[in-house]
């Protein structure tokens, strides 16, 4: 016979929910910073597959900023920028100490303006597929907010306000209508401004009316056209005087020594907080009275000069 239990237990019957545990940020730091770039390192806890998206907060600002100075395709444009990254490791499986971290950077930021970073994803299954042999998606279990989420930031200011260098084209005109002859283009730095660039007038005299000296009704036509290259490449030029300054003299036949005119210029730094820097260049149109073939002689012992 077979025994029956005396008390016998009722049937036990319980639900369970499976919950895949999401990767969370181990380690995150930001690493370099600067003009327009930015730099990150991180590590999950499990592998992930992720996007980073960085953003600018204050972009009314940065939009603003660009109007003010107008612009040009030089500059930096107020972006969102995002990578795709790949975790392929967890974190048993590497040390902390062997630098198995995810390294990225942004790139062509705009500076002075502050970010925002977000890094999203999902898990990477460590059990390989039965049928592939191969880690799989867990496209559900998405990873953890980072905290904060987001990860804010300030790229570094620009307020350069200098310049490498200004080239000034020298152009000379026989009559009023007839086109601009240029005679020569010289670059001037920073420190050579003071100075200012002068115009010989037998240059004219030689390409117009093949004479060494001026004669009463000679009209004298010359165009100095400058070209500012900022330190920069984000700030901006803005012409206060220029880039052509047009020099017009007419002779009564005596000479008139030193003709001068300005051009003037700004530089614009991005930098909201600095500002525009003015800069002036003394262009002057010189008739010194001297024979011809001496100004002649004086202008190639200058040109054998500046050779050596």
């Amino acid at each position: 016979t077979e025994a029956e239990p005396s008390k016998p237990s009722p049937a036990v019957t319980w639900n369970f929910t499976y919950i895949n545990k999401r990767p969370e940020l181990r380690h995150f730091e930001q690493t370099d910073i600067g003009l327009e770039r930015v730099a990150f390192k991180l590590r999950w806890e499990f592998k992930a597959k992720f996007r980073c998206t960085c953003e600018p907060l204050n972009l009314i600002d940065c939009l603003l900023q660009m109007r003010k100075l107008q612009a040009s395709t030089r500059m930096r444009k107020c972006d969102n920028f995002s990578i795709d990254l790949f975790q392929d490791f967890n974190e048993d499986e590497r040390s902390v100490e062997n630098n198995q971290f995810i390294q990225f950077s942004f790139d062509r930021l705009y500076p002075g303006t502050k970010y925002g970073l977000s890094c999203e994803g999902h898990k990477v299954d460590v059990d390989p597929d039965k049928e592939t042999g191969e880690d799989y998606d867990v496209v559900w279990v998405r990873t953890m907010p980072m905290d904060p989420d987001p990860h804010v930031f300030d790229t570094k200011e620009d307020a350069n306000i200098d310049f490498d260098n200004i080239t000034v084209e020298v152009a000379i005109a026989c009559q009023t209508s007839a086109p601009w002859e240029v005679k020569k283009s010289l670059p001037l730095f920073s420190q050579q401004l003071d100075a200012g660039i002068g115009f010989f007038v037998y240059d004219w005299l030689q390409r117009c009316v093949s004479r060494s000296e001026l004669e009463a009704g000679d009209l004298v036509l010359v165009q100095f056209k400058g070209e500012v290259f900022p330190s920069s490449p984000h700030a901006v030029v803005k012409w206060i005087s220029g880039p052509a300054v047009e020099m017009s003299e007419l002779s009564d036949g005596t000479g008139f020594g030193i003709k001068k005119d300005l051009m003037a210029f700004d530089i614009c730094p991005l930098s909201l907080a600095a500002a525009c820097k003015q800069y002036n260049l003394t262009l002057m149109v010189i008739d010194i009275g001297l024979k011809f073939n001496r100004i002649v002689e004086m202008s190639e012992g200058v040109e054998e000069m500046e050779a050596r």
